[in-house]
């Protein structure tokens, strides 16, 4: 097999790849998506494994963590994993689907300024009010947050949050 045969059959394969969801997502607009995922933990790695699968152009990954032994399993991390950074595993498992994906990798917190891209998954527990909305100050095109907790007694006041909370989801009090 010659070198322009692989080079063909790979293109193939791409192609193929996404047809199934080509209806949904139109593939010439998908593929220029610069799409932040802040926090790469249970939900925010799974988020950005469907980005990922999908075929954005770019997933900017932000988490300063490094995967520790509660991570294996719980956020389907592997025991190989433990001592990296969340991000570059995560990206490792982008890159390793080969959709053609470009991902960068911030390997730290995040903070109002940086560059994240144009529509951001925000994937964090406490902090994620804070940063939505800084992230909606910023001219955002599109901030999506991800929080499954409800707001406790203790989340009150220190985090934003006001009696009338108490119960309801953190998402719906932003």
């Amino acid at each position: 097999i010659s070198e322009g045969q692989l080079d063909e059959e790979k293109m193939s394969v791409e192609r193929r790849m996404f047809l199934r969801s080509e209806d949904l997502l139109p593939r010439e607009k998908i593929c220029k998506r610069v799409v932040g995922v802040i926090g790469c933990g249970s939900i925010g790695r799974q988020v950005a494994l469907c980005l990922g699968t999908m075929g954005v152009g770019k997933i900017v990954l932000v988490d300063f963590d490094m995967v520790s032994d509660v991570n294996v399993g719980a956020q389907g991390f592997n025991v190989g994993d433990v001592g990296a950074y969340k991000v570059d595993r995560v990206g490792n498992q982008i890159r390793a689907m080969g959709t053609g994906v470009e991902v960068e990798y911030k390997r730290n917190r995040y903070a109002c300024g940086m560059d994240v891209g144009t529509d951001v998954f925000v994937c964090v527990d406490s902090i994620g009010r804070q940063v939505a909305l800084c992230l909606g100050t910023m001219g955002v095109g599109k901030v999506v947050l991800v929080d499954f907790d409800t707001v406790s007694d203790v989340n009150v006041g220190a985090q934003g949050f006001n009696v009338g909370d108490v119960g309801a989801y953190k998402v719906d009090r932003v």
